[in-house]
């Protein structure tokens, strides 16, 4: 569900910043950010065919269990001519003509004067299925059939798994006839609507860049047929890059996420929705929804058993449910109403036992999009409950708030922060299982973090040989995990694994024999 939701807003974001400018020629104009208006007199945010066929192509994978199903994918790209399915608000507004021609036709075109575009600017969900070259060469035959068309799509299924698998960009090109693209001068690409010309300028703008932001900028301002060459580079982008509001370095922008019209189409193919809750619910910070005195830090007894009950469990899987739904939602108003009723819900949940209510809560008074006059309050005191019920991410996002400088003295506490992930790292050996994905990844961040919190104590501290040995084996402890989920999951974590990995590197020094030998079982 990550990666799809990646390739969605990192295809999706890139369209909407090309479709102001397409038709335009390059050096006539320069995109900055997201606008209206242009030939297609479209509200900003506004995405075009390239992401509404993506988005179908994607609904009928996953409705055919992963395989192409050619008729499914056309009854799917026709509800999106005839009937809008799939757009931003149920207006199409750009059809490739040959796309449109295959359609109504109910074949794909085959001549050499029908190797536009149209099949390559959706053909990127492929890469998340067990598909063949040939079932990507039947998905792209569902609209064009010539082998220009087909081979190019293969080509480009092929980039972005290794991309997925975390190769690196230009090796990545490289391994697929795209070796010394990063050579060329920006005059030597072109960027009309040819097939072979819009895989190549995507390719470019990914290889010659540093950051989301960098990439498709560039790719609409090459100018022509910019919204796909942008949706194309933003897919593969996406995917190098990453969401800037998950902490990923040149991710995806959050103030174009937020721009970006028509998010409820994407919540209606991805099934449930996100899985990762990261948006607001309402509130007033005041005294303690729940009111009563906190309970002393006592992790012994009862206080660790959570509630099994239906009515916890129903209470939470609505709560849940309605932070899905207003995280696709672009009204901001009704947005803010649903994340009230799923913080009320939420609440519900708590008292009736089901204790994970709280880190859910605790995490979205932490994003700080929550209506209160203290959120990280807020936060501190839910995952505080979270963490009385021996929840170890509560302890460790404590850990992340004291360090921060968001717990209650608003002033950065590095002993209280390292105190917070030991309690996490040991109620994680207590209670995780590490045959659970979520769990393992969680456990990898801990690690993570008691590296990071030992290293800073070899850079401040008189105890710098003992610190950095322990650094050390909590770098290789998270390093060892993290590549683990990894190879479950090639997008999960792949930041957290190159942290780790360079922190062992730079903690190797100080690491004694039995750590080094530990690291090497």
């Amino acid at each position: 569900m990550v990666l799809m939701q990646t390739i969605i807003y990192g295809e999706a974001i890139g369209d909407a910043l090309g479709v102001p400018y397409e038709f335009r020629e390059r050096g006539t104009f320069t995109c900055t950010g997201m606008v209206g208006g242009g030939a297609h007199r479209q509200p900003a945010g506004t995405y075009s065919d390239d992401t509404a066929l993506m988005l179908a192509t994607l609904d009928s994978l996953l409705s055919c269990d992963g395989t192409v199903n050619e008729d499914d994918m056309r009854v799917r790209f026709l509800a999106w001519l005839d009937d809008g399915r799939y757009s931003a608000d149920g207006t199409v507004f750009d059809v490739g003509g040959a796309t449109q021609r295959a359609l109504r036709a109910g074949r794909g075109m085959s001549g050499e004067r029908d190797n536009g575009n149209g099949s390559l600017m959706r053909i990127v969900p492929c890469a998340l299925f067990d598909l063949s070259d040939s079932d990507i060469r039947r998905a792209s035959a569902v609209t064009h059939a010539h082998p220009i068309s087909m081979d190019a799509c293969v080509t480009l299924v092929h980039i972005a798994r290794e991309l997925i698998d975390m190769v690196d960009v230009r090796e990545a090109l490289a391994h697929n006839g795209f070796d010394g693209l990063w050579h060329k001068s920006r005059n030597e690409i072109e960027s009309d609507g040819f097939v072979l010309h819009t895989l190549e300028a995507a390719l470019w703008c990914l290889c010659t860049t540093q950051s989301y932001a960098d990439c498709v900028l560039e790719a609409v301002n090459l100018g022509s047929d910019t919204d796909t060459t942008a949706a194309v580079a933003g897919a593969l982008a996406a995917l190098v890059y990453g969401f800037e509001d998950e902490g990923e370095p040149g991710g995806i922008p959050e103030e174009w996420m937020d721009a970006l019209r028509g998010q409820e189409q994407f919540l209606d193919v991805i099934l449930d929705g996100p899985e990762d809750v990261e948006t607001d619910p309402n509130g007033a910070y005041g005294d303690d929804p729940l009111s009563g005195e906190r309970m002393p830090l006592d992790l012994d007894g009862d206080q660790l058993v959570a509630s099994t009950s239906s009515a916890g469990l129903d209470l939470f899987d609505d709560a849940r449910d309605l932070c899905s739904q207003a995280a696709m939602m672009s009204d901001e108003e009704t947005r803010a109403q649903s994340f009230a009723q799923a913080a009320e819900t939420l609440i519900k949940a708590y008292q009736v036992g089901m204790f994970e209510a709280a880190q859910v809560l605790g995490i979205l008074y932490y994003e700080r999009h929550v209506q209160a006059a203290d959120a990280d309050a807020q936060a501190f005191l839910w995952f505080g409950r979270g963490c009385e019920h021996g929840l170890a991410d509560c302890a460790c996002y404590l850990g992340d708030m004291l360090r921060d400088g968001r717990g209650p003295d608003h002033e950065p506490d590095a002993q209280a922060a390292l105190d917070y992930y030991n309690l996490a790292f040991d109620l994680a050996q207590e209670r995780f299982d590490l045959d659970d994905f979520d769990d393992l990844a969680s456990f990898a961040i801990i690690a993570l973090r008691l590296g990071e919190s030992y290293e800073r104590r070899v850079q401040d501290g008189p105890d710098s040989a003992q610190a950095g040995d322990f650094a050390f084996m909590h770098y290789a402890m998270a390093a060892t995990i993290a590549e683990r989920v990894v190879r479950l999951d090639a997008r999960a974590l792949g930041k957290e694994l190159r942290l780790a990995q360079d922190g062992v590197e730079r903690m190797r020094p100080y690491a004694s024999p039995e750590s080094l030998e530990h690291e090497r079982m």
